[in-house]
């Protein structure tokens, strides 16, 4: 066996022994460094305590400040021996790996934290957006509630319009007609037979156009009934005059019936003769 393999084997050899009492090197370590640290804590509250004790009138300033800086010196020798323990190799490995672990754990709990939040953000986030929904949702029906309530008062109703038909009789007056220059009368009558009362009733009497035929207004003439009680009748009376230009003949003057609402309606006709040369009776 040449030197460079027996050193090697040595070097092998070397670094089992290491290996194999690392273990213990360590524990011992840990274990120095664990009362070493008893023995710091315990130094640091003597301190403490001593300066309590002084400040209770306990202890003198000079007694202690003498005990204060033995404890002192003895805590710079204890550091000093925490701080060498930490500077061997072994230790610093152990160190490195305790820190890699604790910071490895730290981002875990982290990563943890994390989930836990957005979790919780996004469940808060769906929950708040359902209930903004379902808010907005109530929001727009009642707005559309609103405006066709609004719309449904405001406009009329657009159903079929019930049509009242009246009867209407019309007669000229005097029966035998009268002459050209002369006047006569048209009588209305109009009865309510709907079953209630019926307001503004309104009466129209209409002329043939261009006959020479007229009422007071012209060719056509408006009375207005303001009420017609249920089972009412009403008689209108129309003065008509003749122009004495007017050719004999028979006329129709027309009756138109109708209401301020639309519903009344009614129509009825009267012949009025006109006689050259006959003389005017009593209306």
């Amino acid at each position: 066996m040449d030197l460079v393999t027996l050193a090697l084997v040595l070097v092998a050899f070397f670094i089992l022994f290491l290996m194999l009492t690392s273990g213990q090197r360590r524990h011992r370590l840990e274990e120095a460094l664990k009362s070493l640290e008893t023995d710091r804590m315990r130094l640091m509250k003597s301190i403490q305590h001593v300066r309590l004790s002084f400040f209770k009138k306990q202890l003198t300033e000079e007694e202690a400040q003498k005990k204060i800086f033995e404890y002192e010196e003895e805590l710079r020798g204890t550091e000093s021996k925490i701080l060498q323990i930490r500077e061997k190799p072994l230790m610093r490995t152990l160190n490195q790996q305790a820190q890699e672990e604790k910071e490895a754990e730290d981002v875990q709990k982290e990563e943890v934290e994390i989930a836990k939040t957005e979790t919780f953000f996004l469940a808060n986030m769906e929950a708040k957006s359902i209930i903004l929904l379902f808010v907005v949702i109530l929001i727009c029906v009642a707005i559309a509630l609103m405006v066709v309530s609004k719309n449904t008062s405001a406009k009329p109703s657009t159903g079929p319009i019930e049509i009242i038909k009246l009867p209407v009789e019309a007669r000229a007056a005097p029966s035998g007609g009268t002459y050209p220059g002369g006047s006569a009368g048209l009588r209305v009558d109009i009865t309510n037979d709907y079953g209630q009362a019926l307001k503004g009733i309104k009466v129209f009497a209409r002329a043939p156009e261009d006959s020479g035929i007229h009422f007071e207004e012209g060719e056509m003439a408006l009375k207005v009934i303001p009420e017609l009680e249920k089972d009412g009748k009403r008689e209108l009376f129309f003065m008509v005059y003749v122009n004495q230009t007017t050719e004999e003949g028979e006329y129709q003057m027309n009756i138109e019936v109708s209401s301020d609402d639309g519903r009344v309606t009614a129509t009825a006709s009267a012949p009025l003769i006109v006689r050259v040369g006959k003389s005017e009776n009593q209306v």
